[in-house]
């Protein structure tokens, strides 16, 4: 792994660090809020049981080996950004999320705040692939942007998981939705590229 895997970037310069997560298998999912969970749908307007995935705040990919793949979205760059947050054995750059007091766990399997029938079967399943989707909006501002408006994790089980920026609902907001979730309105301007 190189330095820059600590730095948080768009998907396509990240690439390296991705396939190095191919095959593994997925201990944890957790979506760290800026609110403690039982705070979340009355902050985001939304059911308990999506506050997983629709509160504010990043999304954390734990895998058998003790890596953990840190994922939010950044509005400046119009797109998802992921970074190294932990690896086992080795010194970490920044403080990893859990470590941040002002994160607020919600696990992919709670069963109260996540709908766990959804997120949490995909734990101890293997990643088996993972692409991007990249934005083709005619938007002037947006041509020099990265644009990679979501990344796609399939799993062996079939079961697939999409953090987005602003797919869910055309907006800057970061969210973890499933392939059906896209905004319809949108479909047409997306181009995906497979990462491995």
């Amino acid at each position: 792994m190189t330095e820059s895997n600590w730095d948080s970037q768009p998907p396509s310069g990240a690439t390296d660090l991705l396939r190095s997560l191919a095959g593994k298998r997925l201990i944890r999912l957790v979506r760290y809020s800026w609110w403690p969970k039982e705070a979340v749908p009355a902050e985001c307007h939304v059911k308990a049981e999506e506050s997983f995935e629709l509160t504010a705040g990043p999304l954390a990919l734990v895998f058998e080996d003790k890596t953990v793949l840190g994922i939010a979205s950044n509005p400046s760059l119009a797109s998802v950004i992921v970074w190294l947050d932990r690896r086992y054995g080795d010194t970490v750059k920044n403080p990893p999320m859990d470590s941040d007091t002002e994160l607020f766990p919600i696990e992919a399997d709670d069963p109260v705040y996540s709908r766990q029938a959804v997120w949490g079967r995909l734990l101890g399943q293997s990643l088996s692939s993972a692409s991007l989707l990249r934005s083709k909006s005619p938007v002037i501002l947006k041509k020099e942007l990265p644009c990679e408006v979501a990344i796609i994790f399939e799993f062996n089980s079939g079961g697939s998981l999409l953090p987005v920026h602003g797919l869910h609902d055309n907006s800057d907001d970061f969210a973890v939705i499933e392939p059906g979730k896209i905004d319809e309105s949108m479909l047409s301007q997306l181009e995906k590229v497979v990462l491995f």
